[in-house]
């Protein structure tokens, strides 16, 4: 009787070790808000890309009408993992298509990824060879286009293990 009791034990705790294994697998991230502004105006409707080291640490997400936003990894407004971010921002028209590989399908609402799936992303998202007839845009960037790229935009911002605020403050000139 004993034995069986001891048993009942060791399998119970094997259960709940199992169980909590079983639990979200995904990286921690905390999240980040703020405001874009351009010349102490809101922005809205503008593309934030965190980008990270590595690539598939990115976060990204777009303003509101006010201008404000929630940055997003695996899920809308999750915030970021841990790390040191350079940031780009853009505004291009809704539905503009700038990339040679197609548009995504209307029906690519963000959807929770696992890491893997994000990196596998990042690596086969510019493979192959670009669609048929496909000519560049005239991309129509409504921002500065020093803040199009990490390389220049000299946006930086480092996210802690708590939740945190970085107001995006660009100038005209």
């Amino acid at each position: 009787m004993k034995t069986n009791s001891i048993a009942k034990f060791m399998l119970a705790g094997c259960m709940s070790v199992a169980i909590a294994g079983c639990g979200d697998s995904k990286p921690a991230t905390f999240p980040v808000t703020g405001v874009v502004t351009l010349d102490g105006k809101p922005v809205a409707d503008a593309q934030i890309t965190f980008v990270g080291e590595p690539p598939e640490n990115s976060a990204a997400t777009v303003t509101d009408a006010e201008g404000k936003y929630a940055l997003a990894t695996f899920s809308a407004g999750d915030g970021a993992r841990p790390g040191h971010y350079k940031i780009m921002v853009t505004k291009y028209a809704k539905g503009e298509e700038v990339s040679p590989y197609g548009a995504p399908p209307e029906d690519a609402a963000p959807v929770e990824q696992t890491p893997e799936a994000i990196s596998a992303a990042y690596s086969q998202g510019y493979t192959g060879p670009p669609k048929a007839g496909w000519k560049a845009p005239k991309q129509s960037n409504d921002l500065p286009m020093k803040y199009a790229s990490v390389a220049t935009s000299g946006l930086q911002y480092t996210v802690e293990e708590k939740a945190g605020t970085f107001d995006i403050e660009l100038k005209a000139r």
